[in-house]
């Protein structure tokens, strides 16, 4: 497990985060903000994730201001995407990665676009992870929630975060593994209190990139990986649509997108180009070794 380390922001502040992995490119996770530094290496299921992406490159994973180890903020400034985007710039000075790219996820996603179209110069290409354009319904978004839904999950997050409800609520098969939804619970727990992060949901849900999409000017993708109940495919394409030049992958595999090998080809190819992964060319060779009893005697 790699140690948890700070980076200062200009202007004040502590940002927590660690770095992984190695290889000829870094990358930076812009995570889902309910996914703490403190609790990605405790289970599995991230693991491999971590794993995987620290099998292509440099990678690092950072906490914004205002969850886990890194520094509270007032309650009016959660979900502030423009100190989210400080706060992965510091990340990035403090460890030396001039130029990333940026793996932004669900409403990590808006803070890497962000980033994306005020540092062009530090961006090397921006993958975008189960991200929709704004979480509320309007007349060009009709995937989005209602004011009704986003209370009542609010709702549900002020009263169950901490026990796992919230990620059996957000994605049904995974919730439905009981091991999975308990290490939930400390993960919830370990990234906000209920009343912090039900400021965070709302933040997330209302916060819209719409005017920022047209200005991305680096290489895109824009990966979905199924079955959300609160991010659907509709969104995912219609990000990819308002992206100039994005590519949409649609995984078949709703939580280790890179075991669909499909995807893991296409996010190879976009990170590295065509004829990047060379393990085909691998050969396999066994060597057995036996020993005789006494034979060294004999």
């Amino acid at each position: 497990m790699p140690p948890v380390r700070y980076a200062r922001v200009s202007g004040g502040g502590c940002v927590a985060y660690r770095v992984y992995g190695g290889g000829g490119l870094d990358l930076l996770n812009v995570k889902e903000w309910a996914a703490s530094v403190d609790a990605c290496w405790e289970h599995p299921a991230h693991l491999r994730n971590q794993q995987y992406q620290g099998s292509l490159a440099r990678c690092a994973m950072f906490d914004p201001r205002g969850i886990g180890p890194s520094d509270p903020v007032a309650v009016d400034d959660l979900g502030d995407v423009d100190a989210w985007v400080q706060d992965a710039i510091a990340v990035m000075d403090a460890i030396g990665m001039d130029r990333v790219v940026l793996f932004g996820e669900g409403f990590g996603g808006h803070a890497a676009v962000a980033l994306a179209v005020a540092h062009p110069e530090r961006v090397e290409a921006l993958v975008l992870a189960n991200c929709s354009v704004c979480g509320i319904r309007a007349h060009d978004r009709p995937y989005g929630a209602t004011g009704e839904d986003l209370d009542a999950l609010v709702e549900l997050v002020q009263a169950q975060w901490g026990t796992g409800a919230v990620v059996f609520n957000s994605s049904r098969s995974l919730g439905s593994d009981k091991r999975f939804r308990e290490f939930c619970g400390r993960f919830e727990r370990t990234a906000a209190s209920p009343s912090t992060a039900a400021r965070w949901v709302r933040a997330a849900f209302f916060s819209d990139v719409t005017a920022l999409l047209p200005r991305i000017a680096v290489r895109t993708l824009v990966l979905y990986t199924g079955e959300l109940v609160h991010t659907s495919v509709e969104a995912a394409r219609d990000l990819a649509a308002r992206i100039p030049g994005a590519r949409l992958l649609e995984s078949l595999s709703s939580m280790y997108w890179f075991d669909d090998p499909q995807a893991a080809r296409t996010f190879g190819e976009f990170m590295f180009g065509s004829g990047w992964d060379k393990r085909g060319d691998r050969r396999l060779k066994t060597i057995m070794f036996t020993d005789i009893v006494a034979s060294t005697d004999r």
